[in-house]
């Protein structure tokens, strides 16, 4: 009797030993996925205010995007999570993400690319949220087996992972859209010192129908089709493995106490929409509810200029550098291996935040941040293209690539290390991101890019001391 007892215990410790090892794959399988899709979208993003740039019509849709985007994190990703769970959020979100870059092969001055943008933009949260959300959901394992519930560094290591694999999707422009040479610019007549770098200004030639720096900025619409395509078809195929290996149920890690998703929600049917439409405005009424009380908390108070400056530096990355300071002098082909680098450098600065763990503080982190965004606004500002120093756009990546992953894990490790709700503080997290990188876009539609990185720098200060401080009263009062 002895012998089989001790039988099913050395079944059942190996049953959780492949278990954990699933669980392990599981989440590697959602980073991945997320890469691909994001990674292809982000490659899009930074394509937008280049090829779309006719009466800023790219500029325009991103922020209508994004703007659709506010609302998403704050009404319709909070109930959506409610009625079907995160992993079909995140599915969503993917599908959407799809849609971005189909919408543009609509004609460059349709407004029915701004109007679907919007809406598709409203969903795009529903990606964001739940793929942070399912990573922070999963356990890491003491060395006795015991679970530690360093939800951060799962978080860190998500980051890491995902923003390594996004590098390698900004290189797929390099190989699609149809290679420029430097030396075309004097065919063109094109003077990049007076066109590119911070005096780029599109507000001034954007509504014209021909203009010399066109050449350097739109592709042929054969290579916009082929791109448009590869990157849909692989992020289809990472959203059909994901939906399969991914259980609907985030193992090792899902709170079964969390009041946003089980608030007067059915366990058996909280993955499943609602009945009727009263249980709907029920769950409307608690997300908001649970927000509401969220914005009014201290900890919002000092963390929401940090994510509105990730939104805003995510923005300019995207637009405004991707267009006055790579395709401007360089052409659009160029814009992927600049982009590959701002991702690799992001990436591998994620990655050894991720390392140091505990022993960096989120002051140090912070405070690194600013050195770093002021040595990048400064190089911008003063850097003025020729034929000479058609280089320097390259070690501008890598610059602002290192300012993109501090920015990158400030933002992300905030609603683990501050709140006790990590789903309501990552949507209204991604909320505040999409006002920074709506207020962006705009902006930059206005204005000439000297301006932008003028108010870069000034946001860089403001979050960094608004963080700071709230950082030290924080600790002081736990």
């Amino acid at each position: 009797m002895q012998q089989h007892r001790y039988f099913w215990q050395h079944v059942y410790i190996e049953v959780e030993r492949l278990v954990y090892r699933f669980t392990k794959m599981t989440f590697y399988v959602h980073c991945v996925a997320m890469a691909v899709v994001s990674g292809s979208l982000h490659c899009l993003f930074a394509l937008q205010s280049s090829i779309q740039v006719k009466q800023g019509v790219g500029l325009i849709s991103m922020g209508a995007y994004y703007g659709g985007g506010i609302p998403g994190s704050y009404i319709i990703y909070p109930v959506l999570l409610r009625l079907i769970g995160r992993k079909y959020n995140f599915v969503l979100g993917g599908v959407c993400s799809i849609g971005f870059g189909l919408a543009l092969l609509l004609p460059v001055t349709s407004q029915s690319v701004i109007s679907i943008r919007a809406i598709l933009g409203a969903f795009e949260p529903s990606l964001w949220c739940a793929a942070y959300s399912i990573a922070s959901s999963y356990r890491r394992r003491d060395s006795d087996g015991a679970q530690d519930g360093k939800e951060g560094l799962n978080v860190k290591q998500f980051i890491a992972i995902t923003g390594f694999s996004q590098a390698l999707f900004n290189l797929v422009p390099e190989l699609v859209l149809r290679k420029r040479n430097v030396a075309e610019n004097e065919d063109m007549n094109l003077n990049v010192s007076v066109y590119c770098g911070a005096r780029d200004c599109p507000s001034e030639y954007s509504n014209e129908e021909e203009h010399p720096i066109f050449r350097n900025l739109i592709p042929s619409k054969l290579s916009i089709y082929i791109l448009v395509s590869v990157l849909a078809l692989l992020q289809t195929s990472a959203m059909i493995i994901h939906f399969i290996v991914v259980p609907n149920d985030v193992p090792a890690g899902q709170n079964e106490t969390d009041a946003l998703i089980c608030d007067g929600v059915d366990h058996k049917n909280q993955n499943y929409v609602g009945k009727n439409i009263r249980k709907l405005f029920v769950h409307l009424k608690g997300s908001l509810s649970t927000i509401g009380f969220s914005f009014l908390s201290l900890e919002t108070l000092f963390t929401f200029s940090s994510h509105l400056h990730h939104g805003f530096y995510s923005g300019f990355v995207w637009s405004v550098f991707s267009r006055s300071f790579v395709s401007c002098p360089l052409g659009i082909a160029r814009v992927g291996s600049c982009m590959f680098i701002v991702n690799i450098m992001s990436a591998s600065i994620s990655m050894i935040v991720a390392k140091l763990g505990d022993k960096s503080s989120m002051r140090a982190i912070t405070c690194t941040k600013l050195v770093f965004d002021f040595a990048m606004c400064c190089f911008m500002a003063t850097w003025t293209p020729n034929d000479s120093n058609l280089y320097v756009p390259y070690l501008l990546a890598v610059l602002t690539g290192l300012c993109h992953g501090l920015s990158r894990n400030v933002s992300g490790s905030i609603p683990v290390s501050y709140f006790d709700d990590a789903d309501t503080a990552y949507s209204m997290c991604m909320g505040l991101i999409a006002v920074g990188i709506v207020i962006s876009q705009f902006l930059a539609a206005k204005t000439c890019t000297v301006t932008l990185v003028i108010v870069l720098a000034s946001s860089s200060l403001i979050s960094t001391c608004t963080l700071v401080t709230g950082d030290y009263l924080y600790s002081a009062s736990r």
